[in-house]
């Protein structure tokens, strides 16, 4: 089943060019001689080839302020695009908010301001190609240090570098957009999450490199690599070194597939129950039948994760992470029912559920082997073990379990006190 769905994804990813018309940048002013301002230009040049191919030639840089992507347009780079310098000048978007409260708050008491508008956005649009040999360079050093600032505005309010739909907070249903295709192309120094997209359906994400200059969350904070939710999604073949969450996959999204991903430096490979102000009527804010095959981890903090942050509302099920490889990780494996820390464990708040978990041929290092922590009341069921094997220092040679009950085989060390089945 999984196979014939990726398979499906890929032919009908690029086999379906956008329209005959080429459009290239240069003739409409861009200057790509990296110094001058070309938005308009690269603005111009994708209003007037909708349905065609925007191409931004190879050995050229062009800075720009934020991009507007139109329904049915291929943007093609082979030369680099890159954020414009001047922060303060940077514009709000008219049509996105961010949250100023911490990061935690329950979604009723939650302060908004205007999000600063995206690099490369497009709202509910569908039928976008993004591809090339380019670089789309966000230029986050820049915004980082804003994080240090007091309040949590530079914290959540900072600009993503491509973004599709609109995070949850902004819209009260989920828009669905179709065929939304990126490959090949490097997104480099995001300011906040690198790619964002919600209500994707029939999406492929292939061959992309996210990169950060700095590692880890220290040094690039909240710089998710692929972050998404949807259903009927293909990620393949990507490379991710950032400062936060490798590949979220936040609620609602079902049928969702991650192939050979190598991760580094940020988080694991994580579904997210998050709020649900994005919520689709049957479908709630649940997340199921997701397959993670063929991941490496180098010196992330976790690998093998699930974790849950307000409203907690909705479930887990039926997911698989199987051929996984770790490189001094700290944490392993860290399924959470009760926030992203375990000191939110016995908060009176309603809590998801995660059932029907399997994890299979894990092998590698990690300063701890991880968690699994459930609630007593939504108790984590139906997790499988196969041939975890885990090398820890003598330290931290446990898991720690909770409220979890799962089978194990061929595991070491044995999760939880489990059996083999």
């Amino acid at each position: 089943v999984w196979s014939g769905r990726s398979a499906l994804l890929l032919a009908i990813s690029f086999g379906a060019a956008a329209g005959d018309r080429t459009c290239n940048v240069l003739n409409y002013g861009a200057k790509g001689d990296n110094r001058t301002e070309d938005t308009a230009a690269l603005q111009a040049a994708i209003n007037a080839c909708q349905d065609g191919t925007v191409v931004l030639p190879e050995n050229l840089t062009f800075y720009s302020k934020p991009l507007q992507l139109l329904a049915g347009t291929h943007l093609h780079l082979d030369g680099n695009l890159a954020a414009w310098r001047d922060v303060h000048s940077w514009p709000n978007s008219t049509n996105k908010r961010c949250s100023t409260s911490p990061y935690e708050t329950p979604y009723a008491k939650i302060v908004f301001a205007p999000q600063r508008e995206s690099f490369l956005w497009s709202m509910n649009s569908s039928n976008i190609q993004i591809s090339g040999s380019g670089t789309i360079d966000g230029q986050g050093w820049r915004w980082w240090p804003y994080r240090k600032l007091p309040g949590d505005y530079w914290h959540n309010c900072r600009p993503s570098l491509v973004e599709f739909g609109a995070k949850a907070g902004n819209t009260s249903t989920a828009a669905v957009l179709e065929g939304i295709h990126v490959a090949n192309i490097t997104l480099k120094d995001s300011p906040f999450w690198t790619f964002s997209a919600r209500g994707l359906r029939n999406a492929v994400i292939q061959g992309v490199t996210v990169t950060t200059t700095g590692c880890g969350y220290n040094e690039a904070p909240n710089t998710d690599g692929i972050n998404i939710q949807g259903e009927n999604i293909l990620v393949k073949d990507c490379s991710i070194r950032n400062g936060d969450d490798c590949v979220p996959i936040v609620s609602p999204s079902r049928n969702v597939t991650l192939r050979n991903i190598t991760c580094s430096c940020g988080n694991g490979i994580v579904p997210i129950i998050w709020n649900t102000a994005l919520s689709i009527p049957g479908f709630a804010g649940n997340i199921s039948d997701v397959l993670v095959d063929g991941a490496v981890f180098y010196g992330s903090s976790m690998a093998v994760a699930v974790k849950s942050l307000p409203a907690f509302e909705g479930f887990v099920t039926n997911v698989t992470w199987r051929n996984i490889e770790l490189h001094d990780v700290a944490q392993a494996i860290m399924i959470n029912e009760a926030g992203q820390s375990l000191s939110r464990q016995g908060a009176s708040i309603s809590l998801p559920t995660y059932t029907n978990l399997r994890i299979e041929n894990v092998t590698g290092t990690a300063a701890c082997p991880g968690h699994i922590t459930c609630d007593p009341g939504h108790a984590c069921t139906g997790i499988a073990m196969v041939n975890v094997n885990i090398t820890t220092p003598a330290k931290c040679p446990a898991y720690q379990c909770q409220n979890a009950d799962g089978t194990a085989s061929g595991c070491s060390p044995v999760p939880c006190g489990w059996q083999s089945p």
